[in-house]
């Protein structure tokens, strides 16, 4: 296991190192548009239903939401 735990970052920056794509593809902007969009809901409502399950009314649940940083 501390082989597989030293090794695995680089086997993932070695294959995201090779990724190849063209900005001009449609196709790749609809993903980066989908996925912006999800992951920006799925923020909004877990750190928006975490507040307004503490007490908060809705609209600064929202807004706590959208305004929380994610860092991963």
């Amino acid at each position: 296991q501390p082989t597989t735990l030293v090794l695995m970052p680089f086997f993932f920056l070695n294959t995201g190192l090779r990724t190849q794509f063209s900005l001009g593809d449609v196709d790749i902007w609809i993903l980066f548009a989908l996925s912006t969009a999800l992951c920006v809901f799925g923020k909004m409502v877990g750190h928006g239903l975490a507040a307004k399950m503490t007490g908060e009314n809705w609209p600064f649940s929202m807004a706590v939401g959208l305004l929380l940083q994610t860092k991963a």
